[in-house]
């Protein structure tokens, strides 16, 4: 939803508080998964539909916390479910040839969930349940 967020460090029981507040007045929802598209060469992505509760969570989260999505590269929130990253392109082609014929994918955003980055890869810190 949110990248980059806080530093690990910064993240304590005010700023879980915080984002306990932000998911319990936010109602689940349901969505899908409709196609697959690219920034560039450099990440394919699906695209969920509607986007807006995505947005409207994203912007909750930067206003709560003055972090802005993609470290403020870009002006507009996009969102997406990443499926390759920088890898190499034929890679991620192919990654993006696996997952089409399964789309759309049809799920329900039931909780917000807050990962950390390190040296050995990402870890989940915690979930916060929507109401």
């Amino acid at each position: 939803m949110t990248y980059p967020f806080l530093h690990p460090d910064d993240v304590d029981e005010a700023i879980v508080d915080r984002l306990e507040k932000i998911c319990s007045e936010t109602a689940g929802f349901e969505f899908s998964l409709t196609e697959a598209r690219w920034f560039g060469e450099a990440v394919v992505w699906l695209a969920p539909r509607p986007e807006d509760p995505f947005r409207r969570l994203s912007m909750l989260v930067e206003r709560e916390f003055g972090t802005r999505p993609y470290g403020g590269a870009d002006d507009e929130i996009t969102p997406h479910l990443t499926i390759g990253d920088r890898g190499p392109v034929d890679q991620m082609h192919a990654a993006q040839d696996v997952v089409a014929p399964f789309l759309p994918i049809h799920a329900r955003a039931a909780e917000l969930a807050l990962f950390q980055g390190g040296p050995a890869g990402w870890a989940e810190v915690r979930r916060f349940p929507f109401r």
